[in-house]
């Protein structure tokens, strides 16, 4: 029988074919196991969190059919098409790193502050992700706030590659502090393959001007796509914990955390 847990070339799981197969078969009743086993059962329920990368991919394919996707008039930043290539190819194990990440950042970000997260890729070509928390400051018009959200979230951008000159490609994602009911989201794209002097001085002037990314700290976590599950039920209690039970999920199904991304049988 097939090892479904072999690797190929690229690391990833695969069913590893010798050259000269012509065909193959599954023996009947070889899903239905492979779906009972606690290891499957496990995946499963470590991947609800993922589905908000998935909500966040739908919700800005809605802003660019309907044009309302934030636009930047910065020359090197741009491609909205680039954004849902980058988003779209992430592997379902990625996409719960990422999210848990930036649903971790909501929660444990006060409603006055900024917060500004990088994350760094997990393979070469993987691009770097810059995820922004702006608070809605009171007497700031809506329109003001976004337009001024977006602006700094370019400035992000450009910071990151100062901070990592071997980043390439990198994806800014921006919304509002808090687990706001009615949430709004901006993403950018910087192609910083092209980089000279002129973006590395104003890179500069933006870190020096805005205080951004002065002292970062570097935090390194290993995700399984089978999860440990000697470890699962500790890992959900602190995890539970970053987000308040009863607010409502940042993956933004409606819900309450605690009975959607938050619930332990999920």
């Amino acid at each position: 029988m097939l090892n479904p847990t072999l690797l190929n070339e690229d690391g990833e799981h695969d069913f590893v074919f010798p050259s000269d197969i012509s065909g193959v078969f599954i023996d009947e009743g070889f899903w239905e196991n492979f779906t009972q086993r606690p290891e499957r059962k496990a995946q499963i329920a470590a991947n609800r969190i993922s589905y908000s990368w998935d909500a966040l991919i739908e919700t800005f394919n809605k802003h660019i059919l309907d044009n309302t996707l934030y636009r930047s008039s910065h020359p090197d930043i741009d491609s909205s098409e680039k954004i849902m290539r980058f988003l779209a190819r992430e592997s379902r194990t990625r996409r719960r790193l990422l999210a848990n990440s930036l649903h971790e950042l909501i929660g444990k970000t006060p409603l006055d502050q900024r917060a500004t997260r990088i994350m760094t890729p997990s393979k070469e070509g993987d691009p770097f992700y810059v995820f922004l928390l702006l608070p809605h400051l009171e007497g700031i018009a809506y329109e003001e706030y976004r337009e001024g959200r977006g602006r700094f979230l370019e400035a992000c951008c450009m910071v990151t590659k100062l901070k990592f000159p071997h980043a390439n490609d990198i994806v800014g994602i921006a919304t509002e502090t808090g687990l706001n009911e009615h949430r709004s989201e901006d993403a950018i794209y910087l192609d910083a393959s092209i980089w000279g002097p002129a973006q590395q001085a104003e890179a500069q002037s933006l870190q020096n001007d805005l205080g951004l990314l002065t002292e970062t700290k570097m935090f390194h976590d290993t995700i399984y796509e089978y999860p440990d599950l000697s470890h699962r039920k500790s890992n959900q209690r602190r995890n539970t914990k970053k987000i308040p039970r009863n607010s409502l999920c940042p993956c933004g199904s409606g819900k309450k955390y605690k009975k959607c991304c938050g619930f332990p049988g999920n």
